[in-house]
């Protein structure tokens, strides 16, 4: 048990060391996305347009982490499969508000540049409407 101990404190204490020398800062985006909306077990699907922030920091040159809050509103119809097709139904269509929170990750390719092509992921989740319904937010970004 105490060598357990000391090899988590050591390893701890070499990350502080090693992470005390790094430019740390904060950093924070702002977003318009615009995107395919899917419901539950792919039985409504739409579009959704929706605004977050994201804040965190810049842990090296071109990686950032942190999190943030998703708010999209959504138009989506109920949709069926038959006979090797989809169908939605007609005049059926509905709107919805998503609110999420989520985990996010960028990494920037070209550092020190006001423009840099990026790939950047976020994973979270959050409620839909006012109802009990979850959502899955999964955002992979390219740019």
């Amino acid at each position: 048990m105490r060598k357990k101990f000391m090899l988590t404190l050591m390893i701890t204490m070499t990350l502080t060391i090693s992470m005390a020398g790094q430019n740390i800062r904060y950093r924070g985006f702002a977003d318009m996305e615009y995107g395919l909306y899917i419901a539950n077990n792919i039985d409504k699907a739409g579009l959704m347009f929706g605004t977050s922030t994201t804040h965190g920091i810049q842990v090296t040159d071109g990686l950032f982490v942190g999190g943030g809050l998703n708010i999209g509103i959504g138009s989506y119809a109920d949709i069926y499969y038959d006979d090797g097709y989809w169908f939605e139904e007609e005049d059926d269509w509905d709107t919805s508000v998503a609110v999420t929170l989520y985990a996010a990750g960028r990494y920037e390719f070209i550092h020190n540049r006001k423009v840099s092509p990026y790939v950047d992921l976020r994973l979270g989740g959050g409620f839909l409407d006012s109802t009990d319904e979850g959502t899955l937010y999964l955002s992979p970004t390219v740019g």
